[in-house]
């Protein structure tokens, strides 16, 4: 008896402590949330343990109200009272799941509005019309299934609109048709399948656009006829089988296009006809087969070129002809079995080719010849059997070569030209990493090809030559002692 009545007190001293605790975290809350200063313009109320709107009324002068981090569920009618200065308002990171219309009554002078990751599920009509000189709205992860086609009718001077990682099937052809300003548009991860081949003709101010991964089958030719000033697109990691040939002719500005993982297996000649000033192409993985040779022949200015993941077996040998530019080539994972001497010779400034995971058994001496500053040459799970004489001394810049999971047996003597100068002629790194890890030949013939300062990796022992010289030296220096 006595000892069910000493547990009993203590259980109720835990549960009197455990709300005493509550309270004064609670009130921690509430008394840190306040405006020490009435003149104050900034308010930071986050990472406070708050559960729902602290009264600000008499903050009247703020004008930057973070919340952000808190347990926040719910916004009132009149949770801004009194704020009508308010600038930027920051509620990310909270669990609010719907907001009445009229929550933001007062607040027209407010530019910026973060809901970024809550659980919203739906905007409906008016929600949004107090906020007149709104500017940047994010809505990002949130659970949004549905947003009403005049939500955004009033948000007339909005340049920045984020509703990306939401859970959106579908978009009202009018919804964006008052956001003539608009300069940033996410629609990236949702659900879309379709969109109206007129959903953005009132964005000509448009510069940034991601439809990234989303269920999209088709598009318009027109959808991006009235973007003319849109510098990155990505359309990636949808269900695209065909694009029309004409789908960018308006886009002359473009700089970065992301078309990746769509199951497009061929390319208009034409389609990037007008793109002169494009930068970044990345046409992976979308099951391209052939390349003509007219379709980069307008892309003078290219930078990074990504073909990686495709089932490409051959590349013309001027496929690259007019890109003086490249900087970065990707092709690994493709079926190439041959590269021709010439394929790279107008792309002096070339620092990063991948050309790894393809079916090559040999490359020819002077392939990359002209190739200066290459810095990176991957060539690792191909079929060669020899690492070749005249095929690397070409690029003197060169400090990461990988030939890993080949089939190599036989190194050939000044493959890698001088071994002792090897450092002396590469002033971007203090070491030249080779990786030979996963062929047939010994650590000890690749240590005899190299500069002892070099390290690579190879098969037999699974270490480094770093390893292998150590152990030479301690031997060297045991010989020398007993004689």
């Amino acid at each position: 008896m006595a000892e069910a009545r000493a547990l009993l007190l203590v259980a109720l001293a835990a549960f009197i402590l455990g709300g005493c605790l509550h309270i004064a975290r609670a009130d921690a809350s509430a008394s840190f949330c306040t405006c020490s200063n009435s003149s104050s313009i900034t308010l930071n109320c986050s990472n406070v343990g708050l559960d729902s709107m602290p009264q600000l009324s008499s903050c009247t002068n703020v004008q930057n109200l973070s919340l952000f981090f808190n347990n926040i569920t719910t916004l009132n009618l009149g949770a801004f009272a009194g704020l009508s200065q308010l600038f930027a308002v920051d509620l990310s990171d909270n669990y609010i799941t719907s907001l009445p219309v009229g929550v933001f009554e007062g607040l027209s002078h407010l530019s910026v509005l973060n809901f970024y990751r809550n659980k919203l599920t739906v905007i409906v009509s008016g929600l949004f019309d107090p906020l007149v000189n709104l500017t940047t709205l994010y809505l990002a992860k949130n659970l949004l299934t549905s947003v009403a086609e005049d939500a955004f009718v009033a948000l007339t001077r909005l340049t920045v609109l984020d509703l990306r990682e939401n859970l959106l099937p579908s978009l009202g052809a009018n919804i964006f048709s008052t956001l003539s300003l608009l300069e940033h548009l996410s629609l990236a991860q949702n659900s879309l399948t379709t969109l109206d081949e007129n959903i953005f003709q009132h964005q000509r101010a448009l510069t940034f656009l991601t439809l990234f991964n989303n269920q999209l089958t088709e598009l318009s030719e027109k959808i991006f006829a009235n973007n003319i000033l849109l510098e990155e697109l990505f359309i990636g990691s949808n269900k695209f089988v065909t694009l029309p040939p004409n789908i960018f002719a308006k886009n002359f500005n473009l700089i970065y296009l992301a078309m990746s993982e769509n199951p497009l297996t061929s390319l208009d000649d034409r389609i990037f006809a007008t793109q002169k000033f494009l930068g970044v192409l990345d046409i992976s993985a979308v099951g391209l087969t052939s390349i003509n040779t007219e379709l980069f022949a307008t892309l003078t200015y290219m930078v990074i070129l990504n073909l990686a993941e495709n089932y490409l077996t051959e590349i013309n040998v001027d496929l690259f002809r007019n890109m003086s530019m490249l900087r970065v080539l990707l092709m690994s994972q493709n079926n190439l079995s041959a590269i021709a001497n010439g394929t790279f010779s107008h792309n002096p400034l070339l620092q990063e080719l991948s050309i790894d995971n393809n079916f090559l058994t040999s490359l020819p001496a002077g392939v990359f010849s002209g190739l200066s500053i290459l810095e990176v040459l991957l060539l690792h799970g191909n079929f060669m059997t020899a690492v070749e004489f005249g095929v690397y001394k070409d690029v003197p810049a060169l400090f990461t070569l990988t030939l890993s999971q080949n089939r190599i047996l036989v190194i050939e003597p000044g493959v890698f030209g001088d071994p002792i100068n090897l450092l002396a002629r590469n002033s971007n790194s203090s070491f030249l990493l080779l990786d030979m890890f996963g062929n047939p030949t010994t650590c000890r013939q690749a240590w005899n090809m190299l500069s002892k300062t070099t390290v690579v990796f190879c098969a037999s022992t699974g270490g480094t030559l770093a390893d292998l010289s150590n152990s030479t030296n301690t031997n060297t220096n045991t010989n020398t002692n007993t004689n």
